[in-house]
């Protein structure tokens, strides 16, 4: 989750869901600097990253946070959900996937 976020409960649950079908996670936690990701990714190199944005600080931006992804690491799929973006109606690039319920959290793990 980005700098200036805490509510952490839905990345939790995420990442429970995702170590009881088995799969390796690495969580990064809450508040990490997009910088911090970006080395992670860098040494790590992930599937996907996962990002539950619900309430996140005044000075947060989407439209910066997802093309700072894209434009740092634009080979690794980014899964978003959460109130903040679930409202969010403008074109993602092609590594952006919005999860705009928890049921189509579910369908994704559920397919992976």
């Amino acid at each position: 989750m980005p700098e200036g976020e805490y509510h952490e409960l839905g990345l939790l649950l995420v990442h429970f869901m995702l170590k009881a079908k088995g799969m390796k996670v690495y969580y990064l936690g809450t508040a990490v600097p997009l910088k911090d990701i970006f080395y992670t990714v860098k040494a790590v190199k992930p599937d996907y990253l996962y990002s539950h944005l619900t309430s996140v600080s005044k000075n947060f931006k989407l439209d910066k946070f997802i093309e700072e992804i894209t434009l740092q690491i634009p080979n690794v799929p980014l899964v978003v959900s959460g109130n903040v973006v679930s409202t969010y109606s403008k074109k993602l690039p092609k590594n952006i996937h919005k999860k705009n319920s928890l049921k189509e959290v579910i369908d994704f793990i559920s397919a992976i």
